[in-house]
């Protein structure tokens, strides 16, 4: 009996972790349904760019500051070489390689591949009003090196959160 107060306590602690956690969850929920109807192959909103240079600059700095790039959010081109692997022979070869940005209205959907120690597919999902950044989520993405790649991909749900970068 006389532990009975502290087992109150860490039930009701337990209680309020668990309603924090579903609420995070809810939250996840709710963007990627979000990202679903606004990426869909009927929207006739979609624009598409192919070149770095279309890619925001609030979305450039809030990305160099997720990615830890010294300078600048460090990025080639669609189709131009970049590093692959963790292996340097050209330091000033970026890491990244843009395959395509996609906006639609004030949502914007940016689709690169990311080298160095594991390659792997990024799509950073950004919301920006008045050159602000109002929402942003970085995903792994699967099967993504054209548009309609990248629409069956989400519209499949086969997009992941980076938690390293969400954080």
């Amino acid at each position: 009996m006389k532990y009975f107060p502290y087992f109150l306590v860490f039930i009701f602690f337990c209680v309020g972790i668990n309603k924090e956690i579903l609420a995070q969850q809810d939250t996840l929920g709710l963007t990627e349904q979000k990202i679903m109807e606004i990426y869909t192959v009927e929207n006739q909103n979609l624009e598409i760019f192919y070149k770095k240079h279309s890619i925001p600059k609030p979305m450039k700095k809030a990305l160099k500051i997720k990615y830890g790039d010294v300078f600048c959010f460090s990025i080639a081109n669609s189709g131009k070489n970049y590093r692959k692997n963790d292996v340097i022979k050209n330091p000033f070869i970026p890491s990244k390689q843009m395959l395509f940005l996609i906006r639609s209205g004030e949502y914007y959907a940016l689709v690169f591949n990311k080298g160095g120690k594991g390659h792997s597919t990024h799509f950073v999902f950004c919301r920006i009003i008045s050159k602000e950044i109002v929402e942003m989520k970085i995903y792994y993405i699967f099967k993504s090196d054209t548009v309609e790649d990248f629409l069956s991909e989400i519209q499949n749900q086969k997009f992941r959160p980076v938690k390293w970068l969400n954080e």
